[in-house]
């Protein structure tokens, strides 16, 4: 049996279906309008799907598509939000993302029937909207955000193809950015200052001899380091080991630690010292740049000595082989730098 309940100004349905509980939205005002006409209408709409389900001639798509025109954008956004809410996959960061999208979408395009959202509003609306104030990273973030949260409203019955689908844009393949030598110099002599913890030096040279992220440094432990074969080893999806050599600079670093917990900078609470010590640095050395550049120099610096992009993909850990090739460019190897190899 489903039931019924308002939520926010909408009669929602409750009711299982192959195993499983859903909710959809009947896009009827429960507060608002013709109140009595509109719970008739919710009643009969339930009895209806009552009597389908006991008869096995239930089709969630086929029903709901028959009442999407009356289901609003704020309607699915609701629903969306609650379902991402109630499974365990969506850390809550993920889900922040999900709602700051989702309300930024509303902003532009407005409260509108769901079945108007289209692949011609979203080429000459809301594509225009967001690539008018955000940077290209950013306006991909969120399309695949939109892309993510309609294929439901397919799925569900509500729409019969995905808007978003094709439409996210591609990333952007500039050359990264990475500190010269002479910046890596100036982050030195500021760091060896006698007034300077000494955790900020070895905390940054760490980073620009492993490639490892801000959250790995901070969350590195003892059992991870491996001085006698000088390698860091991280657990990896399935029987999967990632491995990040240690080369002697770093070696030196690791070496010098006071082992006063299993965390190898127990000196470090959480991520805003560490923030806080970069804008520090930054400010007195002059230098621009995020902590996360560090990463990118060692990067940037790993290929331009001769390093194979893929062994540089193992070390930072990516999945995906197209994520290193931005660094393709620095290649000793790289067409540009081949141009006379032959020359008559």
């Amino acid at each position: 049996m489903s039931h019924l309940r308002i939520k926010g100004n909408t009669w929602v349905i409750f009711f299982y279906w192959r195993g499983r509980q859903y909710s959809r939205s009947l896009g009827l005002k429960a507060k608002s309008g013709n109140k009595i006409l509109n719970r008739k209408i919710a009643e009969r709409m339930q009895a209806e799907i009552d009597y389908l389900l006991r008869t096995g001639n239930f089709d969630m798509q086929k029903y709901f598509a028959r009442e999407a025109k009356s289901v609003y954008l704020s309607d699915f956004v609701q629903e969306y939000l609650e379902y991402i809410h109630n499974r365990k996959k969506y850390k809550p960061g993920t889900i922040q993302t999900y709602e700051y999208s989702l309300q930024l979408l509303m902003e532009i395009i407005g409260d509108i029937p769901l079945n108007r959202v289209n692949r011609v509003l979203v080429d000459k609306k809301i594509l225009p909207a967001l690539e008018g104030r955000l940077a290209t990273a950013t306006v991909r973030h969120h399309m695949i955000n939109f892309r993510s949260a309609f294929s439901k409203a397919v799925e569900w019955g509500y729409l019969k193809k995905n808007p978003f689908f094709g439409m996210v844009p591609n990333r952007e393949k500039k050359v990264p950015r990475y500190f010269t030598k002479e910046e890596i110099e100036k982050m030195r002599d500021y760091l060896l200052q006698k007034k300077i913890p000494r955790w900020q030096y070895d905390l940054i040279f760490l980073a620009l001899n492993t490639g490892l992220r801000k959250s790995e440094l901070l969350n590195l432990l003892w059992e991870h380091v491996d001085l006698e074969n000088e390698i860091l080893h991280f657990p990896g999806k399935g029987n999967k080991e990632r491995i990040v050599p240690l080369n002697t600079q770093a070696l030196e670093i690791l070496r010098g630690r006071k082992r006063r917990s299993g965390r190898v900078f127990f000196e470090i609470k959480d991520r805003a010292a560490i923030d806080s010590a970069w804008r520090r640095l930054k400010k007195r050395t002059g230098i621009n740049g995020r902590f996360h550049d560090l990463r990118k120099t060692y990067a940037s610096y790993f290929v331009m000595n001769g390093g194979s992009l893929e062994h540089l993909r193992e070390i930072l850990g990516h999945e995906d082989f197209e994520t290193v090739k931005i660094y393709k460019a620095f290649s000793p190897d790289s067409i540009q730098k081949d141009k006379n190899v032959i020359n008559f």
